[in-house]
């Protein structure tokens, strides 16, 4: 199961655990094959178009994650050097929430506003306070 919400949260209500529970309230999904993440980063207009070494890049960063891939794309729409997001772009581990924290404290760094979503973000995977 490939997953980008998280409902594992100590102090969600009952009836919504019970309905996340339900077998068809999920989309189960293999990860992406290489041709599929090639496909999907040819349909995403980049700038340049990827050379061999950057579509396998691509895929062993992402492995085949369809969440990773779209924010990597992103990044790679957004550059001059596709070659330096690849570098510079971690490999999918497989935990998506590590990946988003990891990005919003890198915004945190550059915009001081950010502070305060992360402060909330950080907040709704805490257990409220007795």
């Amino acid at each position: 199961m490939l997953g980008s919400q998280s409902f594992e949260l100590p102090d969600l209500r009952p009836e919504l655990r019970a309905a996340w529970a339900q077998s068809d309230r999920r989309v189960p999904m293999e990860p992406l094959s290489r041709e599929e993440v090639t496909g999907y980063a040819a349909a995403c207009w980049l700038p340049q178009r990827l050379t061999l070494a950057q579509q396998k890049a691509l895929y062993n960063k992402t492995q085949g994650h369809p969440r990773y891939l779209a924010c990597v794309c992103w990044q790679l729409l957004q550059a001059h050097d596709p070659d330096q997001v690849l570098t510079g772009a971690d490999a999918f581990d497989g935990d998506l929430t590590a990946y988003y924290v990891r990005i919003w404290l890198g915004i945190l760094v550059v915009h001081s506003a950010a502070h305060h979503l992360t402060a909330y973000y950080v907040r709704i995977w805490q257990p409220l306070a007795a």
